[in-house]
């Protein structure tokens, strides 16, 4: 067992160790934090695209384009007549020798085609493992003929801890009046009783008072003439139940 945010009398952190921190924030999936311009496309010409500033996350790997800043990625003409679709990738290299790691932006060229295209694939490792490659795609690139047909973004964008906050804020908002309780008291006539209709409602679940739980309760059916029927294993009598609702969508 190795401690890392500890002094170790030495210089002992290593990138895995940080890329393995990473992916127990982020996952161990690929994407982009919503950072700076997350790495926007412009395309300048048929031959030339630039992406501008980001910060990437790759297995844990962090890269970046620095602010201000962006990478030109030169694009190999169409050919007249054919199809085709290249990917643009980040793609991680560790020199296997010196352990020396590095991202760099490339193009894989699809095959051309007069059919449909085919997109080609990246090639997947398991960095914290060792691996010595792997590609994140950023952008797939379709031509036409010489004409830049189409370009699709491949990668998704991270949600900071603020926007997850504010999403969970946004569902319980919507989670008003999707449940309701109440508490009833009914006469069971041997075994079962009716329950009545609640508008724009429908019976979930059936709890006695008594112990807090439903666990005497045998079934809930829905009757042809409105509400409901409960089964359970009582004897005849007045109990106290309550009845959790579903909002009818």
């Amino acid at each position: 067992m190795n401690i890392v945010t500890g002094y170790g009398g030495r210089p002992h952190i290593t990138a895995n160790d940080a890329g393995s921190f990473n992916q127990g924030i982020f996952s161990a999936k690929d994407g982009v934090l919503t950072v700076g311009r997350k790495f926007e496309y412009s395309l300048i010409s048929n031959n030339e695209l630039r992406i501008y500033d980001g910060e990437g996350i790759m297995q844990g790997v962090h890269y970046r384009i620095l602010p201000g800043t962006y990478e030109s990625v030169v694009l190999e003409n169409g050919t007249q007549g054919n199809k085709r679709i290249d990917l643009i990738v980040a793609r991680y290299e560790k020199n296997a020798e010196t352990g020396i790691e590095s991202v760099e932006v490339a193009v894989k060229k699809g095959a051309e085609t007069t059919e449909i295209p085919v997109e080609p694939t990246a090639m997947i490792g398991d960095i914290r493992k060792g691996a010595t490659l792997h590609e994140m795609p950023l952008y797939s690139v379709e031509y036409n003929g010489i004409t830049v047909k189409e370009i699709v973004s491949r990668f998704t964008e991270i949600a900071d801890l603020r926007m997850v906050r504010e999403e969970i804020d946004r569902l319980n908002s919507n989670l008003g009046g999707l449940i309701s309780t109440e508490q009833r008291t009914v006469t069971f006539t041997s075994d079962w009783c009716h329950i009545n209709d609640k508008n724009g409602y429908i019976l979930l679940n059936v709890f006695a008072v008594q112990d807090g739980t439903n666990n005497y309760v045998k079934s809930i059916q829905r009757v042809s003439y409105g509400g409901y029927t409960v089964i359970a294993n009582v004897n005849s009598g007045q109990y106290v139940l309550w009845l959790v609702w579903g909002k009818a969508m």
